[in-house]
């Protein structure tokens, strides 16, 4: 997949932290921001946390909402196949 200024992309990419409350729903905000028109872009945990609410306040700082972003597990994830995934925790890397 080519992005807006031609450079190569992965088609969909997964970002994995441990309980997907901070660190990964705020990078898959991100690059969904970014690049969303032309990647698929989701977030997983271990185990599903609650989203941390100095994540959201955060993100709205930079002029992206995640505030109804529910967490979810690896397990919850409707598709397990992604170019990249990038992980976030030492926990999320093992699995």
């Amino acid at each position: 997949m080519r992005g807006p200024h031609g450079e190569d992309l992965p088609g969909a990419i997964l970002f994995a932290c441990t309980m997907n409350a901070v660190r990964s729903p705020m990078a898959a905000a991100i690059m969904q921001h970014l690049f969303g028109k032309f990647v698929y872009v989701d977030s997983a945990g271990v185990r599903a946390g609650t989203l941390d609410p100095m994540a959201v306040e955060v993100m709205e700082e930079i002029g992206i909402e995640i505030e109804k972003y529910h967490p979810k597990r690896f397990e919850d994830l409707l598709d397990s196949s992604f170019d990249v995934c990038i992980t976030l925790s030492p926990e999320a890397q093992h699995r």
